[in-house]
């Protein structure tokens, strides 16, 4: 049964690459790692992340859109929920099988604006498919 979407904006599911950052806890050292976003819209995204993320946590994101390909759209969000979704047979974590949703909490008006466009045309040349 589908349920009815509560979503404000649409989204598309889409393999892109990333980077993101997130401090660690011990040193507040800020580190940079890619990630494979699986869904994205004008207001959050879902991606792979290396590590199991705290709800609440900020991370920061850089996404290089086809229509703005040198400079990328960098912003800053908070955990959602974040939760392995392959578990090997040693009970211990695969590398990049967490699956981060995130809220924006920060981006400039233009970035808004150029994922937005990046959504809206993406659903174009997929027929309108979310």
């Amino acid at each position: 049964m589908d349920r009815p979407e509560r979503r404000k904006y649409p989204r598309i599911k889409i393999p892109w690459m990333a980077k993101y950052s997130y401090f660690t806890a011990f040193d507040g050292t800020q580190h940079w790692d890619m990630t494979t976003i699986v869904t994205i819209s004008e207001s959050g995204l879902c991606a792979t992340t290396m590590r199991e993320c705290a709800v609440g946590e900020i991370l920061s994101f850089e996404i290089k859109v086809p229509s703005r390909p040198l400079v990328p759209v960098k912003v800053r969000a908070r955990v959602v929920k974040s939760a392995n979704r392959l578990t090997p047979f040693f009970e211990q974590s695969i590398a990049g099988t967490y699956f981060t949703r995130v809220e924006f909490v920060e981006m400039s008006e233009e970035d808004r604006q150029v994922i937005s466009g990046f959504v809206k045309w993406f659903m174009s040349k997929q027929g309108g498919k979310q």
